[in-house]
């Protein structure tokens, strides 16, 4: 089983998306498996997994697209980056970081890549928005800052 990852430094969104990206193709190679069980949906998996390539094509494009002399910064939800979302009912703001499976942690904010949540989230942008039916009901989030977390 793929172990976790560590949470980024400061300073260091480069080096820490690059090892992100390691972390998920040996996810890929071998490790998401340990997330599901015999009796999940194969569709289900199968549309995790290519949601993961999808993230890498795309996290490894913002990676070439920046030289390392430019600050980082990001345009999309990625994963290990703050992102602030707005519940669109309530005009309440929540923080958020999605993370690995294995570092959630809910009273810091940090949610996996595999919930429902953590998933919608991925490579959306400033504005975009996020539907989740859930048993409770219908939730909607709009995307109001990445990098950034509830007041700062």
């Amino acid at each position: 089983m793929t172990t976790g990852h560590p949470p980024p430094e400061p300073g260091s969104m480069r080096a820490q998306l690059r090892r992100r990206l390691q972390y998920l193709d040996e996810l890929l190679k071998g490790g998401l498996d340990d997330y599901f069980t015999r009796d999940d949906d194969p569709d289900a998996r199968q549309a995790v997994r290519e949601q993961i390539q999808q993230y890498i094509a795309q996290a490894e494009r913002v990676l070439s697209s920046l030289p390392d002399s430019v600050p980082f910064s990001v345009q999309q939800v990625l994963m290990d980056v703050p992102v602030q979302v707005v519940d669109e009912e309530t005009g309440a703001p929540e923080s958020f970081t999605v993370v690995g499976p294995t570092e959630v942690d809910a009273s810091a904010g940090m949610i996996s890549f595999l919930s429902p949540l953590g998933s919608a989230l991925l490579l959306k942008r400033v504005r975009e928005t996020v539907v989740l039916e859930a048993p409770g009901g219908r939730f909607t989030f709009r995307v109001a800052e990445i990098g950034k977390t509830a007041g700062e």
